[in-house]
């Protein structure tokens, strides 16, 4: 199908652009696909427009934006009957705690919270919607499960694949689907959106450059500590004087730790040692782009070829992360490999 492209303001400020026009003239006319992959950089606002989208199919009178409201307050509690938000955690709901490693949206998940539920009756009589956030971890035997639903649903239905990566999709998913393209955000409208969210105007600045200008990364930052611990870590990397690994160890650590802690608020059953390799990647993530910046700085090649092997570092510490080496050798050593 043809790919729609959204206006990066979309997504910051619905009904207010005229970029608006494919989904909400869809809409009006009732001629709205019912399979949708919102494609593009994480942050952008891919799954709020999945939601306010989701809150006008829902709505008992699409036209009244107090009744649209409403279905929307329902569905960002997750307390709409016909709303079905899809990720991989719910494998847990599935094969229990045990599950909490899962990389993919296995085919289990497809069959068990997509196909069986798009089956049955709506409970409002208005339709489903089903929001599968990361589409493109599906393995092909959950993409191929999908492929029926995806063709003639049951009833009125809304299915919404999200995906960074939209060409990983089996082709016979991206025949069945209307594409609609995300782009970043300018760092103004980043900072406002980052800021109407509850984020002090200096730490929302701060929050939207270490993201890289996505706004939904940011506020993700802002409050899980990633921001500020990373600033700092930056701050000592770019100081010449600065030869010891144990500073930036414990500002690893810490911000690990405190990344950790602030998922689990939002999840209790996950694993507190997945979690904080996770926290751990997301720096060496930001570092890695940050030594980037700086070779497009550097001219001298010793210098370059230096931070080259900091990057290289970098890579291995990730896959050790991934493979279970022990989380505080492998901070050990990619602290003391990034201040050689």
């Amino acid at each position: 199908m043809k790919s729609a492209v959204i206006h990066p303001g979309f997504a910051a400020v619905l009904g207010q652009h005229d970029a608006v026009g494919y989904l909400s003239a869809a809409l009006a006319e009732d001629r709205l696909p019912h399979g949708f992959i919102f494609a593009g950089p994480a942050g952008v606002g891919r799954y709020l427009t999945a939601t306010r989208l989701a809150s006008i199919f829902l709505a008992d009178r699409p036209g009244d934006p107090e009744r649209v409201d409403q279905s929307l307050g329902h569905i960002l509690a997750e307390t709409h009957p016909d709303f079905h938000r899809v990720h991989r955690s719910l494998v847990r709901d599935l094969e229990g705690k045990g599950a909490n490693k899962a990389t993919q949206l296995s085919i289990d998940v497809i069959r068990e919270f997509v196909v069986a539920p798009a089956s049955r009756k709506s409970v409002t009589g208005r339709g489903k919607v089903f929001v599968l956030e990361e589409a493109e971890r599906m393995n092909p035997a959950a993409q191929n499960a999908l492929l029926k639903t995806l063709e003639e649903p049951a009833g009125r239905s809304l299915i919404i694949l999200l995906s960074e990566s939209a060409g990983i999709l089996l082709p016979t998913i991206r025949s069945r689907t209307q594409t609609v393209r995300f782009r970043h955000l300018s760092i103004q409208d980043a900072e406002r959106i980052v800021a109407r969210a509850g984020v002090e105007s200096m730490l929302a600045r701060l929050s939207v450059q270490v993201a890289g200008g996505s706004p939904g990364r940011a506020i993700s930052f802002a409050r899980d500590g990633v921001a500020m611990t990373f600033s700092n870590i930056a701050k000592l990397m770019d100081d010449p004087r600065a030869t010891q690994a144990d500073a930036l160890l414990e500002l690893l650590k810490a911000g690990s730790e405190t990344y950790s802690k602030k998922q689990l608020e939002l999840d209790a059953q996950a694993s507190t040692d997945n979690l904080q390799r996770t926290g751990a990647t997301i720096y060496l993530t930001l570092i890695a782009d940050h030594l980037r910046k700086m070779l497009v700085r550097v001219e001298d090649d010793r210098l370059r070829e230096s931070i080259c092997q900091k990057i290289d570092a970098i890579r291995q510490a990730e896959a050790d992360l991934l493979g279970n080496v022990q989380f505080a050798l492998v901070l050990r050593q990619i602290a003391v490999a990034l201040v050689r």
